[in-house]
């Protein structure tokens, strides 16, 4: 038989679950606001989320590959780690503020001269920047000049070459699955 305070103690979980529910929303709903106006407004992209080890991510996406992609041979990731704010693997406010600094300090560089960003994701307690470039030594410089002055950023880079583009292929067949 189910008593008054049995019911009451069901609601009070339910009401908090919905209110996690919608917290993680509003999380996301900023991240992504925020996190993908670099390349939001851009029509060589496509963003949305995609379902990453379990957990959603917000991914921006080139759309596809330029004729000319073997003259951008080298691949290179930008990891930066983040402690999330909730379930969703979301980063806080000020984290996302410090993201779109940095973002905007190497935004220059996705220009057809230097290099393709292709794939920007966001979750899971990391931030992913992955870049196809013509020169590894001319598009480091540019980035390291880019962020003189400015604060140290949490980032790590990976450059690997990879001139078939095997990385972003292969996101985007895991995508079409």
């Amino acid at each position: 038989e189910r008593t008054g305070a049995t019911v009451f103690g069901e609601f009070k979980s339910f009401v908090e679950t919905l209110m996690i529910i919608k917290l993680q929303f509003f999380s996301f709903l900023i991240c992504f606001l925020m996190c993908g106006q670099i390349m939001a407004d851009d029509k060589n992209y496509f963003g949305g989320t995609a379902k990453i080890d379990d957990q959603r991510s917000l991914i921006f996406v080139g759309k596809e590959i330029p004729n000319n992609y073997r003259d951008y041979p080298d691949l290179i990731s930008i990891y930066w780690d983040y402690e999330p704010v909730n379930e969703g693997g979301m980063p806080d406010d000020a984290t996302v503020k410090v993201q779109r600094e940095f973002e905007n300090l190497v935004k220059f560089l996705d220009i057809e001269s230097v290099s393709h960003q292709v794939l920007t994701m966001t979750g899971n307690g990391e931030k992913e920047w992955h870049w196809y470039v013509k020169d590894r030594n001319t598009w480091l410089q540019e980035f390291n000049q880019a962020l003189q002055g400015h604060i140290q950023y949490p980032i790590e880079l990976e450059v690997e070459y990879q001139p078939d583009w095997d990385f972003y292929q292969g996101f985007i067949e895991k995508m079409e699955q």
